[in-house]
């Protein structure tokens, strides 16, 4: 009988997986539960026994850092999916872990990368459409005409990034029906990563 794993545990091992290829060990259980908020470790050690048992994970108990990758379910990693993002009018996205797309390899750094699902035609330009999902490389900064998801008072967009020297900031779509979202000082934009990839499913 084939063994299968959850989304969610596809994520945790995936994650295992790349903190040691990054930097040489794995994450201890506190920093998996921050990875992916978990309000207790003790959630963390739910899904850390399950794959134990199910045969991908080893644990040393007298190491802090001592979870170990037996065997891995294919080669692909798994993006983690975390809400929704506007390509029209920026709407509210929560940061909650719902689900991943196994298209890790998609991307240079998959640890550090996470999907939004695309509402709205905004982007249709940029070949980015209502139902996609970006695939957002997590940074602070950008570079002007980046593609980027950025946050304005608690609402999420992905737009074309622009900052003159004056500080003043354009959030541009690409879909010449629609204006761009201008953000002048002491008003801010907060950049929460530059999108680096589209995965479509097609029907």
């Amino acid at each position: 009988m084939k063994t299968t794993l959850t989304s969610k545990q596809v994520a945790l091992l995936d994650f295992i997986q790349e903190q040691v290829r990054a930097q040489g060990y794995p994450p201890t259980l506190r920093e998996i539960a921050a990875r992916f908020k978990f309000r207790a470790v003790g959630t963390v050690q739910g899904y850390v026994r399950a794959l134990i048992a199910k045969g991908f994970l080893a644990h040393e108990p007298e190491h802090a850092r001592a979870l170990c990758v037996r065997q891995y379910p294919g080669s692909r990693f798994h993006i983690p999916i975390l809400g929704q993002v506007a390509a029209g009018q920026p709407v509210f996205a929560p940061e909650n872990y719902s689900g991943s797309l196994p298209c890790g390899e998609l991307v240079a750094h998959p640890a550090a990368t996470f999907a939004l699902h695309v509402r709205g035609d905004s982007m249709i330009e940029a070949g980015i459409l209502e139902g996609d999902f970006v695939l957002v490389q997590k940074q602070a900064t950008a570079r002007n005409a980046d593609i980027v998801v950025a946050r304005i008072n608690n609402e999420v967009t992905v737009k074309r990034f622009f900052m003159d020297s004056a500080k003043c900031i354009r959030l541009v779509p690409e879909n010449k029906s629609m204006a761009a979202i201008i953000v002048e000082p002491p008003l801010d934009v907060e950049v929460l990563g530059k999108v680096v990839g589209v995965y479509r499913k097609l029907r």
